[in-house]
């Protein structure tokens, strides 16, 4: 498939992405409210984002993708472990990404 054929994606459509990420987000960051729904949610925006700025889109340094990778397989194992679907890290993360972009 083009770029063209893929984007861009309906309004709707990103619309309600946004709010499965942002709920996903929310949840996640707050001990013991997130489920592997939302977990798998977070993942798939990670590897969305990612593969949009393969294909041209974004200016974050690939960099960040890996360390974010490795911090949600960090979370994952915790979550196994504790049977708690919950990111410890997700700030620490957003911070990087934060500086990354400037």
């Amino acid at each position: 498939m083009t770029r063209s054929m893929l984007l861009p994606l309906p309004v709707a459509s990103t619309e309600k992405m946004s709010l499965q990420i942002h709920l996903a987000l929310a949840a996640c960051r707050r001990p013991k409210r997130g489920n592997s729904y939302q977990f798998n949610e977070l993942l798939r925006a990670l590897y969305i984002t990612y593969n949009l700025q393969e294909m041209g889109f974004g200016t974050l340094p690939m960099q960040v993708y890996g360390s974010a990778e490795l911090g949600m397989n960090s979370a994952l194992s915790n979550a196994k472990r504790e049977h708690a679907w919950f990111n410890r890290r997700t700030d620490r993360f957003t911070a990087r990404t934060d500086s990354g972009a400037s």
